[in-house]
Protein backbone atom coordinates (compact mmCIF):
# COMPACT_ATOMS: atom_id res chain seq x y z
CA UNK A 1 0.00 0.00 0.00
CA UNK A 2 3.01 2.27 -0.44
CA UNK A 3 2.02 5.68 -1.71
CA UNK A 4 -1.66 5.06 -0.87
CA UNK A 5 -3.67 8.29 -0.90
CA UNK A 6 -7.10 8.12 0.80
CA UNK A 7 -9.99 8.96 -1.47
CA UNK A 8 -12.34 11.80 -0.65
CA UNK A 9 -15.03 9.24 0.19
CA UNK A 10 -12.73 7.37 2.58
CA UNK A 11 -11.67 10.60 4.25
CA UNK A 12 -15.29 11.68 4.84
CA UNK A 13 -16.26 8.27 6.20
CA UNK A 14 -13.24 8.27 8.53
CA UNK A 15 -14.13 11.76 9.76
CA UNK A 16 -17.73 10.71 10.34
CA UNK A 17 -16.73 7.57 12.27
CA UNK A 18 -14.33 9.55 14.46
CA UNK A 19 -17.06 12.13 15.09
CA UNK A 20 -19.58 9.45 16.09
CA UNK A 21 -17.09 7.67 18.34
CA UNK A 22 -16.15 10.83 20.22
CA UNK A 23 -19.81 11.81 20.58
CA UNK A 24 -20.63 8.34 21.94
CA UNK A 25 -17.96 8.71 24.62
CA UNK A 26 -19.29 12.15 25.57
CA UNK A 27 -22.87 10.84 25.49
CA UNK A 28 -21.99 8.22 28.10
CA UNK A 29 -20.10 10.75 30.23
CA UNK A 30 -23.06 13.16 30.18
CA UNK A 31 -25.22 10.51 31.84
CA UNK A 32 -22.63 9.17 34.28
CA UNK A 33 -20.44 12.00 35.60
CA UNK A 34 -21.45 13.78 38.83
CA UNK A 35 -23.87 16.67 38.22
CA UNK A 36 -21.25 19.30 39.07
CA UNK A 37 -19.14 18.13 36.12
CA UNK A 38 -22.03 17.56 33.69
CA UNK A 39 -21.39 20.82 31.82
CA UNK A 40 -17.92 19.77 30.67
CA UNK A 41 -18.82 16.77 28.46
CA UNK A 42 -22.15 18.37 27.54
CA UNK A 43 -20.66 21.55 26.12
CA UNK A 44 -17.71 19.70 24.57
CA UNK A 45 -20.21 17.54 22.66
CA UNK A 46 -21.87 20.65 21.18
CA UNK A 47 -18.50 22.19 20.29
CA UNK A 48 -17.71 18.93 18.48
CA UNK A 49 -21.04 19.05 16.61
CA UNK A 50 -20.33 22.59 15.42
CA UNK A 51 -16.77 21.69 14.46
CA UNK A 52 -17.97 18.71 12.43
CA UNK A 53 -20.59 20.85 10.69
CA UNK A 54 -17.89 23.35 9.73
CA UNK A 55 -15.68 20.56 8.37
CA UNK A 56 -18.66 19.22 6.42
CA UNK A 57 -19.37 22.67 4.99
CA UNK A 58 -15.86 23.04 3.60
CA UNK A 59 -15.73 19.51 2.19
CA UNK A 60 -19.31 18.97 1.01
CA UNK A 61 -20.56 22.42 -0.05
CA UNK A 62 -24.24 21.47 0.06
CA UNK A 63 -26.56 24.20 -1.19
CA UNK A 64 -27.67 26.56 1.59
CA UNK A 65 -25.87 24.45 4.21
CA UNK A 66 -24.29 27.60 5.62
CA UNK A 67 -27.66 28.25 7.28
CA UNK A 68 -27.33 24.98 9.20
CA UNK A 69 -23.82 26.02 10.25
CA UNK A 70 -25.26 29.35 11.41
CA UNK A 71 -27.99 27.58 13.39
CA UNK A 72 -25.42 25.33 15.08
CA UNK A 73 -23.35 28.40 15.93
CA UNK A 74 -26.43 29.89 17.61
CA UNK A 75 -26.93 26.55 19.38
CA UNK A 76 -23.39 26.80 20.71
CA UNK A 77 -24.21 30.24 22.11
CA UNK A 78 -27.50 29.09 23.59
CA UNK A 79 -25.89 26.14 25.34
CA UNK A 80 -23.20 28.43 26.72
CA UNK A 81 -25.98 30.34 28.47
CA UNK A 82 -27.83 27.24 29.63
CA UNK A 83 -25.06 24.73 30.33
CA UNK A 84 -21.84 26.63 31.05
CA UNK A 85 -22.96 29.78 32.88
CA UNK A 86 -23.85 29.41 36.53
CA UNK A 87 -26.51 30.46 37.23
CA UNK A 88 -27.90 29.66 33.79
CA UNK A 89 -29.23 32.53 31.69
CA UNK A 90 -32.43 30.80 30.66
CA UNK A 91 -34.18 33.66 28.88
CA UNK A 92 -31.06 34.59 26.89
CA UNK A 93 -30.49 30.95 26.00
CA UNK A 94 -34.03 30.48 24.70
CA UNK A 95 -33.82 33.69 22.63
CA UNK A 96 -30.62 32.41 21.00
CA UNK A 97 -32.32 29.06 20.39
CA UNK A 98 -35.10 30.95 18.60
CA UNK A 99 -32.42 32.47 16.35
CA UNK A 100 -31.20 28.93 15.63
CA UNK A 101 -34.70 27.79 14.70
CA UNK A 102 -35.17 30.82 12.44
CA UNK A 103 -31.95 29.84 10.66
CA UNK A 104 -33.38 26.36 10.13
CA UNK A 105 -36.60 27.99 8.94
CA UNK A 106 -34.71 29.90 6.24
CA UNK A 107 -32.82 26.73 5.30
CA UNK A 108 -36.10 24.87 4.76
CA UNK A 109 -37.97 27.80 3.19
CA UNK A 110 -35.49 28.64 0.44
CA UNK A 111 -35.50 25.00 -0.66
CA UNK A 112 -39.26 25.15 -1.18
CA UNK A 113 -40.99 26.24 -4.37
CA UNK A 114 -44.41 27.47 -5.48
CA UNK A 115 -47.45 27.04 -3.26
CA UNK A 116 -45.58 25.35 -0.41
CA UNK A 117 -43.37 28.44 -0.06
CA UNK A 118 -46.43 30.68 0.36
CA UNK A 119 -48.26 28.25 2.65
CA UNK A 120 -45.20 27.86 4.86
CA UNK A 121 -44.77 31.62 5.21
CA UNK A 122 -48.45 32.23 6.02
CA UNK A 123 -48.67 29.38 8.52
CA UNK A 124 -45.43 30.45 10.18
CA UNK A 125 -46.70 33.99 10.76
CA UNK A 126 -50.07 32.83 12.11
CA UNK A 127 -48.62 30.20 14.46
CA UNK A 128 -45.95 32.58 15.79
CA UNK A 129 -48.57 35.18 16.71
CA UNK A 130 -50.74 32.51 18.35
CA UNK A 131 -47.73 31.15 20.25
CA UNK A 132 -47.00 34.61 21.65
CA UNK A 133 -50.59 34.88 22.93
CA UNK A 134 -51.03 31.31 24.16
CA UNK A 135 -49.23 31.66 27.54
CA UNK A 136 -51.46 34.59 28.46
CA UNK A 137 -54.57 32.64 27.40
CA UNK A 138 -53.60 29.61 29.52
CA UNK A 139 -51.62 31.05 32.43
CA UNK A 140 -53.19 34.48 32.72
CA UNK A 141 -51.28 36.62 35.19
CA UNK A 142 -48.82 33.78 35.79
CA UNK A 143 -47.42 34.16 32.27
CA UNK A 144 -43.89 35.53 32.25
CA UNK A 145 -41.22 36.35 29.69
CA UNK A 146 -39.67 32.90 29.83
CA UNK A 147 -43.00 31.13 29.23
CA UNK A 148 -43.79 33.37 26.23
CA UNK A 149 -40.44 32.98 24.48
CA UNK A 150 -40.36 29.26 25.30
CA UNK A 151 -43.71 28.68 23.56
CA UNK A 152 -42.58 30.76 20.58
CA UNK A 153 -39.37 28.75 20.40
CA UNK A 154 -41.14 25.39 20.57
CA UNK A 155 -43.66 26.43 17.91
CA UNK A 156 -40.79 27.36 15.58
CA UNK A 157 -39.15 23.99 16.19
CA UNK A 158 -42.36 22.05 15.50
CA UNK A 159 -43.04 24.05 12.33
CA UNK A 160 -39.51 23.35 11.12
CA UNK A 161 -40.06 19.66 11.76
CA UNK A 162 -43.40 19.57 9.93
CA UNK A 163 -42.24 21.46 6.84
CA UNK A 164 -38.92 19.61 6.63
CA UNK A 165 -40.93 16.43 6.09
CA UNK A 166 -42.05 17.74 2.69
CA UNK A 167 -38.45 17.63 1.45
CA UNK A 168 -37.29 14.07 0.82
CA UNK A 169 -33.66 15.15 0.88
CA UNK A 170 -34.02 16.31 4.50
CA UNK A 171 -34.93 12.98 6.08
CA UNK A 172 -31.88 12.84 8.36
CA UNK A 173 -32.35 16.50 9.22
CA UNK A 174 -36.04 15.81 10.04
CA UNK A 175 -35.05 12.90 12.28
CA UNK A 176 -32.77 15.28 14.17
CA UNK A 177 -35.64 17.72 14.63
CA UNK A 178 -37.88 14.92 15.95
CA UNK A 179 -35.33 14.17 18.68
CA UNK A 180 -34.88 17.90 19.26
CA UNK A 181 -38.64 18.23 19.84
CA UNK A 182 -38.62 15.26 22.25
CA UNK A 183 -35.78 16.89 24.18
CA UNK A 184 -37.72 20.12 24.60
CA UNK A 185 -40.90 18.22 25.42
CA UNK A 186 -39.11 16.52 28.30
CA UNK A 187 -37.83 19.91 29.51
CA UNK A 188 -41.31 21.38 29.23
CA UNK A 189 -42.83 18.55 31.26
CA UNK A 190 -40.13 18.98 33.89
CA UNK A 191 -40.88 22.71 34.12
CA UNK A 192 -44.64 22.27 34.48
CA UNK A 193 -44.26 22.36 38.26
CA UNK A 194 -43.27 26.03 37.95
CA UNK A 195 -46.77 26.85 36.74
CA UNK A 196 -49.02 23.95 37.82
CA UNK A 197 -49.28 21.63 40.82
CA UNK A 198 -47.70 18.38 39.64
CA UNK A 199 -47.87 15.68 42.32
CA UNK A 200 -44.87 13.45 42.94
CA UNK A 201 -47.02 10.37 42.43
CA UNK A 202 -48.23 11.43 38.99
CA UNK A 203 -47.27 10.13 35.56
CA UNK A 204 -45.48 13.34 34.51
CA UNK A 205 -43.31 13.33 37.61
CA UNK A 206 -42.38 9.68 37.10
CA UNK A 207 -41.16 10.19 33.50
CA UNK A 208 -39.20 13.34 34.33
CA UNK A 209 -37.44 11.90 37.39
CA UNK A 210 -35.88 8.69 36.12
CA UNK A 211 -32.35 9.31 37.38
CA UNK A 212 -31.22 10.03 33.81
CA UNK A 213 -30.85 13.35 32.08
CA UNK A 214 -33.84 12.85 29.80
CA UNK A 215 -33.31 16.04 27.83
CA UNK A 216 -29.79 15.07 26.78
CA UNK A 217 -30.82 11.52 25.90
CA UNK A 218 -32.62 13.14 22.97
CA UNK A 219 -30.70 16.38 22.57
CA UNK A 220 -27.20 15.21 21.71
CA UNK A 221 -28.37 12.63 19.12
CA UNK A 222 -30.54 15.35 17.58
CA UNK A 223 -27.56 17.64 17.08
CA UNK A 224 -25.42 14.79 15.74
CA UNK A 225 -28.08 13.92 13.14
CA UNK A 226 -28.49 17.54 12.08
CA UNK A 227 -24.73 17.90 11.59
CA UNK A 228 -24.51 14.53 9.80
CA UNK A 229 -27.30 15.62 7.44
CA UNK A 230 -24.81 17.98 5.80
CA UNK A 231 -22.98 15.03 4.26
CA UNK A 232 -23.92 14.20 0.68
CA UNK A 233 -24.87 10.60 1.39
CA UNK A 234 -25.46 9.67 -2.23
CA UNK A 235 -21.76 10.20 -2.93
CA UNK A 236 -20.82 7.80 -0.15
CA UNK A 237 -22.84 4.89 -1.60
Amino acid sequence: MKGFVPTRKAAIISLLLLFLLLELVLYVLIQTVPQEYFGIPAYLSIILVFSFSCASFFTERQKYSYLVNLALAFTLGADFCLVVLDPAREAQGVVIFIAAQLSYFLYILIRERGRLFLVHTAVRLAVTVLAALLPFMILGDSADTLSVISVIYYSELVLNLVFSLFDRELRLFSAGLVLFALCDLSIGLDNLSDYFNVGESGFIYSITHTGLNMAWIFYLPSQVLIAASLIKWRRLK
